[in-house]
């Protein structure tokens, strides 16, 4: 049960491509490395030079295959992939699929250079080693960052208290100056907002005092209003990019996540978890996700609205 509830923590996907290169060069290197110093499996007998060249190329197909594994299976399975549900477990299960594919790959290497034989029964073996040599380290890598990410994100997360909270914090929130440039002077923020449909067939208009969040849902957005002590949904054909350029003038707005645009003057407190930074508003039971580049970023912007 114990191991269970590990399983199912919260655990950040890779993302972007440029993430994704860096994940699957460092999986090649560390084979690469591994061969050439270890020269496992009988490579030791070969020349110096023999050795570099077989652990470069197993490294390079190793490479290879993780990149293209990390670009293709998250467009395939996209459902599986979703970044709000990813945990420790399903880290664990995909890092142990792109070695299944990394085994295949290199067996299939290894026959085209003559150094292994054509049979079913190799290729098992090339799994199996794979497998054993990799399920003990992923694992304990993985637990390791999980920890790690959620002090950290857990710690960051209660900087936030002063910020939103100066009353309790007195002395800690008047460290420093902040730059009181968000809203225009002579502004209204309480002006309504008029939400428009990407072919502009269709608009929602709504008081920016009861928009507590929107999200991006396929080629529609949900807005997530707040009418008494209830929050509810509206649905509208539309695209956060499109929705930005609604909420250009109301600058309480902000796009924290690709997925999401918050109102900063209804966040009521930050919490953190391995995944990231998640924020808490007035009487809504859905958290809101924060991209890990924009934590500083939404810091200020939180300073500078609670400064007004």
């Amino acid at each position: 049960m114990a191991l269970l509830k590990i399983l199912y923590r919260p655990f950040p996907r890779i993302g972007g491509a440029k993430n994704k290169f860096w994940a699957a060069l460092a999986f090649g290197i560390f084979v690469f490395l591994f061969l050439f110093f270890f020269k496992p499996f009988g490579i030791g007998t070969f020349t110096t030079r023999q050795i570099l060249l077989y652990a470069l190329g197993f490294g390079g197909v190793t490479f290879a295959v993780m990149f293209i594994n990390l670009l293709i299976l998250d467009k395939i399975f996209s459902s599986f992939f979703k970044e709000e549900t990813w945990t420790v477990g399903k880290e664990i299960f995909i890092t142990l699929v792109h070695i299944v594919f990394i085994g295949l790959g290199n067996y299939l290497f290894a026959n085209w250079l003559s150094i292994t034989e054509t049979s079913f029964n190799r290729l098992l073996y090339f799994e199996f080693i794979s497998l054993s040599l990799s399920i003990f380290p992923v694992t304990v890598w993985t637990l390791i960052k999980e920890n790690m990410l959620l002090r950290r994100n857990r710690k960051e997360a209660e900087e936030f208290e002063p910020v939103l909270h100066p009353e309790k914090t007195p002395a800690i929130a008047a460290e420093g100056t902040v730059k009181q440039e968000i809203i225009p002077p002579g502004y209204d923020i309480n002006l309504p907002i008029t939400f428009t449909s990407e072919n502009e067939s269709a608009t929602l208009k709504a008081d920016p005092r009861q928009v507590l969040f929107i999200s991006s849902a396929d080629n529609y957005i949900k807005i997530y209003l707040l009418e008494g002590d209830a929050v509810i949904q509206k649905l509208l054909r539309s695209s956060l990019k499109r929705t930005g350029d609604d909420l250009k003038n109301h600058h309480q707005f902000y796009r924290c996540h690709r997925a999401y645009i918050v109102n900063l003057q209804k966040i009521e407190s930050v919490s953190g978890n391995a995944r990231g930074l998640k924020l808490i508003l007035e009487n809504c039971p859905v958290e809101v996700l924060v991209s890990r580049s924009l934590n500083d970023v939404i810091k200020m912007k939180l300073q500078q609205i609670h400064s007004l």
